[in-house]
């Protein structure tokens, strides 16, 4: 799997028409696309997942996501598929676990694990998926959770200069259909 990490300084405009729409009154939105809404079987899946400040207020957001697909621990925005019977479709998960250094002091956590999203501003991943799906038609969703900064104390959070998000987010549902290619027909000359 290819990654890009994307940090973007305004409005993204959403390139392709094949995710519903996302209604939500939350600061801060998860979406989620995919560059096409139908692959071929055996063709690499490309998917964007991005925190998105439609807010007129500053957030953090975690930055240590390393993949849709697994986690560090710390925060994680995760991509899930559905089969067209609602089952959940096993991708894989990777992670592990990243350790803060004991004691140390705010502004060297936020520098290590979090991005200050500004009103307008993006924030995500784009990976590149080749697991072999099978024909048929299949609906992605995203979740994003905080979980690093929940564990630091009211008072430590109180002298940020921007709060950090900590509510979990589900992303607006994206429709793929995976077809099978079609072998074309060779011509055969009847046989005498």
């Amino acid at each position: 799997m290819r990654k890009l990490i994307l940090t973007i300084a305004f409005s993204l405009t959403l390139m392709t028409g094949n995710a519903s729409s996302q209604s939500s009154s939350s600061a801060i939105r998860l979406r989620l696309q995919t560059s096409k809404p139908v692959y071929r079987v055996g063709e690499s899946l490309e998917i964007i997942a991005f925190l998105e400040n439609v807010s007129a207020k500053s957030y953090y957001v975690g930055n240590t996501d390393i993949s849709l697909f697994g986690s560090l621990g710390w925060h994680d925005m995760e991509v899930e598929f559905f089969d067209s019977e609602g089952k959940v479709v096993p991708i894989g998960r990777g992670g592990g676990t990243l350790f803060p250094k004991p004691n140390a002091p705010l502004a060297e956590r936020l520098a290590d694990a979090y991005v200050y999203l500004w009103p307008g501003m993006v924030h995500g991943l784009k990976e590149e998926l080749e697991f072999p799906l099978k024909s048929g038609r299949y609906r992605l969703k995203a979740t994003y959770r905080e979980h690093y900064a929940l564990t630091w104390t009211e008072a430590e959070r109180k002298t940020l200069q921007a709060p950090v998000w900590t509510q979990p987010l589900v992303s607006n549902e994206v429709f793929i259909r995976v077809v099978r290619v079609q072998k074309k027909a060779r011509f055969r000359r009847p046989s005498n």
